[in-house]
């Protein structure tokens, strides 16, 4: 018997050729080197046994499940994650990696498409097992996928996140037939896709994708832009070149409901914000208080670091954080925040000394610089 790992690997070779169909996949479930790391002997035989008799059902034993779970998911991405990865780029993990190929790919959009594909109801799940049988052959492989849908509808169970996934494949895969999309990617759940020439061009787009399993759809044109991966995307033409230009950028109001959220401010609406101290911080020692405000920074220039206005909105953001930090360590110390920044300050930077005393924790001072996503690293 062939290890798994082979067995994958002659799986996604075949998987390459477009036309190719498989036919004896559902044996391979037979294969105790699926199992192995965790199912006991007598575990296996018993799956294997209900697996030949076709008389395995979900949700009965979560042990079970889970590593029959593991199992198909491996069989299953090995079948339809190559052709999946060329259409949407959804086998790249980095953002990096998605907004490089917008930027590369989206240039010459009319019109740009977001939304989210809608979880899978009773009509999409007929539609993808009958999207499944155009490639898989094996009628046992088939009637297992029916029985899992009663752990989907469940809601609970190991099955959820395989058939959700192979939902995204065929919603893939159709959108790779429609010949208007010009480009397509996803992340999860979540698409973005262009469409040339007339609107009535992206409105056909969009009906076709409600009808395949698009919850969500907006059309835009791409001069305004759509969300998509926590940023807007547009596309502006450029006065020293023929060859327009997609920005990605930090959408409007995104610093402010940052602010709200970590109540750093005492009123968004005001015409003046007034920086304020937070009050889950103020036991905490000074160290711990600077690095919290460093990590959420670090986080939020993280997310949005390949944006064309990442540096004058981080800029207005690090400001808030800063005064609030120095605001946070000032009631903690029952002083002022002059005091507090004169008692710390070190050149053009301030610290706080560390649990030891022997070092100091900076606020953070790295800068904001856009990031490109052609680069490396």
């Amino acid at each position: 018997m062939q290890s798994s790992e082979v067995v994958l690997h002659n799986l996604s070779k075949q998987a390459v050729k477009q036309d190719h169909t498989f036919h004896k996949i559902y044996r391979h479930l037979y294969n105790v080197d699926f199992y192995q790391a965790t199912l006991t002997v007598k575990q296996m035989d018993n799956l294997i046994a209900m697996l030949r008799d076709e008389s395995y059902q979900p949700l009965c034993d979560e042990v079970l499940d889970d590593a029959l779970n593991e199992a198909l998911t491996q069989l299953l991405q090995a079948i339809y994650q190559p052709a999946a990865s060329k259409v949407s780029h959804m086998g790249a993990t980095s953002r990096q990696t998605k907004f490089r190929y917008i930027k590369q790919n989206f240039t010459q959009a009319t019109w740009l498409l977001s939304g989210a594909i809608r979880p899978l109801d009773d009509a999409l799940h007929h539609t993808l097992i009958d999207w499944l049988t155009l490639r898989i052959k094996d009628q046992k492989m088939i009637r297992l996928l029916w029985k899992l849908r009663k752990s989907y509808e469940s809601k609970k169970g190991s099955f959820q996140s395989l058939l959700q996934q192979l939902n995204f494949y065929s919603f893939d895969a159709r959108v790779k037939s429609n010949a208007e999309i010009t480009a397509y990617v996803r992340h999860k759940g979540d698409y973005l896709l262009a469409v040339t020439g007339h609107k009535k061009n992206a409105q056909a787009v969009h009906q076709c994708l409600v009808k395949e399993g698009a919850s969500i759809c907006t059309i835009k044109h791409s001069k305004q832009g759509v969300p998509f991966l926590q940023h807007h995307i547009r596309v502006r033409k450029r006065a020293t070149c023929d060859t327009p230009r997609v920005q990605l950028l930090i959408p409007k109001g995104t610093i402010e409901k940052i602010i709200v959220q970590q109540r750093i401010v005492k009123d968004i609406n005001a015409k003046s914000w007034v920086p304020l101290h937070r009050t889950t911080l103020v036991t905490a020692p000074a160290d711990v208080i600077v690095k919290t405000y460093n990590e959420q920074l670090r986080k939020w220039y993280r997310t949005y670091q390949y944006a064309d206005n990442v540096t004058p909105k981080m800029q207005q953001l690090h400001y808030m954080m800063e005064y609030s930090c120095l605001k946070t360590l000032a009631n903690k110390y029952k002083t002022t925040v002059s005091k507090i920044k004169t008692m710390y300050r070190e050149g053009k930077t301030w610290g706080v000394p560390n649990g030891t005393g022997t070092a100091r924790v900076y606020f953070y001072n790295e800068g904001y610089a856009r990031k490109s996503v052609f680069n490396n690293g």
